[in-house]
């Protein structure tokens, strides 16, 4: 009998939750069960993934043309971005120490992880979701050696072609936007360096820092809400990935059925400061940007500082942030 039948499915899945929602060890939930450690992590690792399997086609499907063009529309309308298809970042995933693993999980933070590389949409909703890069990886790699970046960068994932930025005649490609931590690539726009900026710049910067609240509030609420995260994972690299998997369509669900009481809009600040300040993915040193990359990012500048393009308060906005 499968381990998912009849009332242990009830049993299993108490379980599970007071594992990624708490945080308690699976040392101390074997033990109030009275099961043993194999079946402790055969628990985990059947219920993550009868959770994925569920759930993803509904709620984590891989986007359509169509579906990426109304996550634009939705970007532009709610954050002044044109031609966003959604922002980008990574997350380090605490791990004890996996078996004969050496160094290859251990990151520049001092602890092992596991990285999870996610897209995000204008809601705070996973579009696109990479987990169990080694956490040792570089930064820069991170996005380039992954399935999803390589799918991105060679144009498999049905993404529309170029488009009219609002108000002009000048087109751009659907892109994501990102941080320092990536490289520029016409279809990923990334800030300008820090250093000796004019007042296009500063908006542009601010534009994007901006359009890019979506990721961190997302990783914010996986905190927040999964106090697994919050922990180093007990289980193995295989099951850590299924656990993580899980929890990221699991947000998505709830954020689809019951948004409001998941992530009260009074939360937003706490939740995007536990993600920004802490197992973000840090700046790549190295940016072989093309001539066409910088040429999108100029026309967004431009664009941004235009009649057609300027929001009202972001002279306020980078006035503040001087």
């Amino acid at each position: 009998m499968s381990l998912l039948n009849g009332y242990l499915l009830y049993l299993v899945t108490i379980f599970l939750f007071r594992h990624v929602v708490t945080g308690e060890s699976l040392t101390s939930l074997g033990y109030q069960f009275r099961v043993g450690k194999a079946t402790v992590h055969k628990i985990v690792k059947e219920t993550s993934k009868a959770i994925w399997e569920t759930l993803q086609p509904q709620y984590l499907p891989v986007p359509d043309e169509h579906q990426w063009e109304e996550i634009a529309r939705t970007f532009f309308e709610q954050w002044n971005i044109p031609n966003c298809i959604g922002s980008i970042d990574g997350k380090h995933c605490r791990l004890k120490c996996p078996a004969k693993a050496g160094s290859l999980f251990y990151n520049y933070k001092g602890y092992h992880s596991i990285v999870l590389l996610a897209i995000v949409d204008a809601n705070c909703c996973f579009t696109l979701i990479d987990v169990g890069q080694y956490g040792r990886n570089s930064d820069s790699s991170v996005f380039t050696e992954s399935n999803m970046g390589r799918s991105f960068l060679c144009g498999s994932l049905g993404i529309p072609p170029s488009r009219e930025i609002p108000n002009t005649v000048t087109k751009t490609p659907f892109f994501l936007v990102g941080d320092e931590a990536f490289p520029l690539k016409p279809n990923i726009m990334r800030p300008y360096p820090r250093k000796d900026l004019d007042y296009p710049k500063k908006v542009y910067n601010y534009r994007i820092s901006r359009a890019r609240i979506t990721v961190e509030r997302a990783f914010g609420i996986l905190a927040k809400k999964f106090g697994i995260l919050q922990t180093s994972m007990e289980t193995s690299v295989e099951v850590s990935e299924a656990v993580v998997k899980s929890i990221c369509v699991l947000h998505n669900f709830i954020q689809h059925e019951n948004s409001f009481n998941y992530f009260p809009s009074d939360d937003v600040h706490d939740a995007t400061h536990s993600h920004s300040s802490n197992s973000s993915l840090t700046a790549t040193r190295s940016n072989r940007a093309t001539a066409e990359a910088m040429a999108v990012r100029d026309s967004l500048k431009e664009y941004f500082i235009s009649p057609g393009g300027a929001l009202e308060w972001q002279d306020r906005a980078i006035h503040r942030n001087v």
